[in-house]
């Protein structure tokens, strides 16, 4: 529908849901777009490596699971993650295309591993 003319039926303060529709492609790779980081002046992802161990994947969740896991990650995300460049399509407000640098099925951080972080308390006293 496109509004031509504004005739008495519309008034100021109506309101009106609409759906805008933008470009669409099939079989597009798309990620969360909080995945998407800058990293000395490129967009990049931190992919997670294949191959991991199961003992790798175990001492992670162990450590992840503690008090101190956000120092635990930004020391050792290297050897859970990969730096990878990406060129990035079109996006969403959630969504965003990738149209180089990952495969389908590979997992992605959804922030940067390598910034340490301060673990605030759960006490709400």
């Amino acid at each position: 529908m496109t509004l031509d003319a504004l005739t008495d039926s519309f008034r100021t303060g109506m309101s009106a849901n609409v759906e805008i529709l933008g470009d669409r492609r099939d079989k597009a790779i798309s990620i969360p777009l909080e995945a998407l980081q800058k990293r000395e002046g490129k967009t990049v992802v931190y992919r997670l490596k294949s191959g991991l161990t199961p003992k790798q994947v175990e001492k992670a969740k162990d450590a992840l699971s503690g008090r101190n896991k956000f120092t635990w990650l930004s020391d050792h995300w290297t050897e859970y993650f990969d730096v990878v460049p990406v060129s990035a399509g079109i996006a969403t407000i959630e969504r965003v295309e990738i149209l180089s640098g990952l495969k389908p099925g590979q997992q992605v951080s959804l922030e940067d591993p390598s910034r340490k972080k301060v673990e605030k308390d759960d006490d709400t006293d």
